[in-house]
């Protein structure tokens, strides 16, 4: 689900996603990298494309059927998270939101500090 979550954002972005970007963020070597895409796109999840400007360049595309299953996944989550939200007055969110941005603060430099280290 986060290998289709990061394709189909990419995607949105328009900014295409290479197979080496999507280990980096993963956080897996090449070769689970290269494992993880060829099951995805024998599924029919993802495709490998030449990349749009660089002929040279692979990069992945979520498919139909891939984004169909990112949605029916976050699509859901994301009601039952704002269901959850709707439980905690404002002065609450905030502090749980001050809680996250450390926590992920945190995470992203410990695994900036492990990829060069």
């Amino acid at each position: 689900m986060n290998a289709l979550a990061y394709a189909s954002a990419a995607g949105e972005a328009r900014a295409p996603l290479s197979p080496g970007e999507l280990g980096s963020e993963l956080g897996l070597s090449s070769p689970a990298t290269t494992a993880l895409i060829n099951r995805l796109e024998r599924a029919g999840h993802l495709s490998r494309e030449r990349h749009p400007s660089d002929r040279r360049k692979v990069v992945l595309r979520t498919r139909d059927q891939g984004m169909r299953i990112a949605l029916a996944f976050f699509l859901p989550l994301g009601q039952a998270l704002h269901q959850v939200m709707d439980e905690f007055d404002n002065e609450e969110l905030r502090i749980v939101l001050r809680f996250l941005e450390g926590a992920t603060a945190a995470v992203e430099t410990v695994r900036r500090s492990q990829r060069s280290g």
